[in-house]
């Protein structure tokens, strides 16, 4: 994985299919801890990138992963 540092301020404008239950989750959260919900997505890709790394997870095995948690599960 290429490492490339981090601009705290620079931020763009983009869009995204998200399950709409984990979407009014994500918005609840946000405000129960009195953040935005782009500071939410932030946080949230930030940890998810450190886990990545601290498992010594290869490009494949990351994607593999990254895709079971974007698929929603059905019956639930």
């Amino acid at each position: 994985m290429i490492k490339m540092p981090i601009n705290e301020k620079e931020q763009i404008v983009t869009s995204l299919k998200v399950n709409p239950e984990l979407w009014k989750q994500a918005k609840i959260a946000a405000l129960e801890c009195d953040i935005t919900l782009g500071e939410l997505i932030d946080q949230a890709v930030r940890e998810w990138i450190k886990n990545h790394e601290q498992k010594g997870l290869s490009d494949e095995e990351a994607k593999q992963l990254a895709l079971k948690y974007a698929k929603p599960k059905h019956g639930k």
